[in-house]
């Protein structure tokens, strides 16, 4: 069995279809300043051509989250072109959180669908970064990106 989501089955489709590959991806647009909607992008537009931002936009102020508020990934710049992949462009206003040491409330072993211990650095070769650990946290550790760094390195080693 394979799930994939309705715009890649409509996109495979298409092109089994057409023969013609991939050209254009669904984006959906959220945020502030931003023009929300789901939008037909070309793939490598750029995001800032996508948001269409006004002239007085600092980025400094605001953080581009490529994908979705949960699973997405914090990009530093908007000159990042769109792929097959990007399935949301978001713009949050900036909050910057001082990560402080882990309170063992246990919020993160809770709400892990997976039953991983993230405070403890177990089973986390099996984590699926759905980002719910981060989100509970109240000492604002940063448990994903602690994650995917550890399986960037794993896979380099």
């Amino acid at each position: 069995m394979v799930v994939v989501n309705v715009g890649t089955a409509y996109q495979l489709a298409r092109s089994v279809q057409t023969r013609l590959p991939l050209t254009e991806r669904v984006v959906t647009v959220s945020g502030e300043f931003a023009n929300p909607g789901n939008y037909l992008v070309r793939i490598g537009t750029l995001y800032q051509d996508v948001v269409q931002l006004p002239a007085n936009f600092a980025t400094k102020d605001y953080r581009v989250v490529s994908g979705g508020p949960m699973m997405g990934f914090a990009v530093a710049a908007l000159d990042v072109p769109v792929t097959k992949g990007t399935s949301g462009i978001i713009l949050l206003r900036s909050q910057i959180f001082t990560e402080t040491n882990c309170l063992r409330c246990a919020r993160c072993v809770d709400i892990c669908p997976l039953g991983l211990l993230p405070y403890r650095d177990r089973g986390l070769a099996d984590c699926m970064e759905c980002g719910l650990c981060a989100f509970v946290c109240p000492a604002h550790k940063y448990l994903v990106q602690k994650v995917r760094a550890d399986k960037l390195t794993r896979q380099k080693n």
